[in-house]
C-alpha cells in the first residue's frame, strides 16, 4: 500500500514537473550571445530581444506569435565560377570570398525579400564591373587594390539589406580549357623568343669581347715590336765592335730565316775546296746514287 502511494506520488510529481517545464519554456525565450530573437504576430514585428540570457515572454503562448532567431556573428559566402570577360575579351572564371555580418535583422528579415539571392547577384555584378576593365594578368595578381574596388559598391549597396560587408577578395582565378590551352601556347612561344633573344645577345657580347681582346693584343704586340729595335740597338752597337761576333750573328740570322723542310743549305767549304754553288748542283746526283741498290 505504501509503495503504491509512493509510485503514484512520484508519477504525479514527474507529470507536474513536465507540465511546469513546458509552460515555463512557452513563457520564456533563450537568447544566445551575438544573436537576436524577433517575434511577429500575424506577420507584424512585435518584439526584438538582443540581450543574451533568458527573457520572459508571455505572448509566446499565442499561436499567432512566431519567433525568428537571427545570427549577428560574422559569416561568409564563397561564390564560385563567376564568368567574366577581361579587357582583351578573354573569358576568366573567378571565385569570390565575401565576409559580412547582419547589423539590422529587422531589415534583413522583413524588408528584403531574399537578401541571400540579392547579395549573390550584387557580388557577380560588382565583379563583372571591376574586372572587365582589367587584363588577365592583373586579375591573376589580385591584390588589395582590386579587392577594395569590388568591396566599395558592395558595402554601399548592402546597407539597404540590413547587412554590412566587411571583406571581399578573389579566392581563385581560372580559364576555360580552350582559352587555357591558347594561353599556355602563347606563353611557351614568348619563352622561346626570350630564350633566342638571350642567346643572341650572349653571342654578340662574346663576339664583341673577342674583338676587343684581339684589338688589345694587337696594340700590345705593336708596342712590343716598336720597343724591340730600341732595346736591341745598344746591343748591336756593342756587337759591331767585334767582327767575329757580328759575323756569327749574321750567319745565325740568315740560317734562322731558312725553312728546314724546304731548304737545303750548303756551308762550311774552304776557299780551296768545292764551292757551295757547285755542291748544290751536284746534290741531286749524289742523292740518286745513294738511293741506288748495291
Amino acid at each position: 500500500m505504501i509503495w503504491s502511494e509512493f509510485v503514484i506520488g512520484a508519477v504525479v510529481f514527474l507529470v507536474a514537473a513536465g507540465f511546469a517545464r513546458y509552460f515555463f519554456s512557452q513563457l520564456t525565450v533563450q537568447v544566445e550571445d551575438e544573436h537576436v530573437v524577433l517575434a511577429t504576430e500575424f506577420g507584424r514585428l512585435t518584439r526584438s530581444s538582443k540581450e543574451p540570457g533568458l527573457h520572459f515572454f508571455a505572448s509566446r503562448l499565442n499561436p499567432a506569435v512566431k519567433l525568428h532567431e537571427v545570427s549577428l556573428q560574422r559569416d561568409f559566402r564563397l561564390y564560385r565560377d563567376i564568368h567574366i570577360n577581361d579587357v582583351n575579351g578573354t573569358t576568366v572564371i573567378v571565385d569570390l570570398w565575401v565576409e559580412f555580418r547582419v547589423v539590422s535583422p529587422e531589415i534583413a528579415l522583413f524588408e528584403v525579400e531574399n537578401w541571400e539571392a540579392t547579395l549573390e547577384s550584387a557580388v557577380a555584378h560588382a565583379a563583372m564591373t571591376v574586372l572587365s576593365g582589367k587584363e588577365f594578368k592583373q586579375i591573376l595578381a589580385g591584390g588589395q587594390a582590386i579587392s577594395a574596388q569590388i568591396l566599395a559598391p558592395l558595402a554601399e549597396a548592402s546597407k539597404q539589406w540590413g547587412i554590412a560587408i566587411e571583406r571581399a577578395h578573389i579566392r581563385d582565378v581560372g580559364l576555360i580549357p580552350e582559352v587555357s590551352a591558347q594561353l599556355f601556347d602563347s606563353v611557351a612561344a614568348k619563352l622561346e623568343r626570350a630564350k633566342a633573344l638571350i642567346e643572341e645577345r650572349g653571342r654578340l657580347a662574346i663576339a664583341e669581347l673577342d674583338a676587343q681582346t684581339s684589338q688589345q693584343i694587337a696594340e700590345l704586340r705593336g708596342q712590343a715590336k716598336s720597343m724591340y729595335p730600341l732595346q736591341l740597338s745598344p746591343v748591336f752597337g756593342k756587337m759591331a765592335r767585334s767582327s767575329k761576333i757580328i759575323g756569327a750573328y749574321r750567319k745565325l740570322h740568315s740560317l734562322s730565316r731558312t725553312q728546314p723542310s724546304k731548304t737545303v743549305y750548303f756551308d762550311g767549304f774552304g776557299a780551296d775546296e768545292l764551292r757551295p754553288v757547285d755542291a748544290a748542283m751536284l746534290w741531286p746526283q749524289l742523292g740518286q746514287s745513294e738511293e741506288r741498290p748495291n
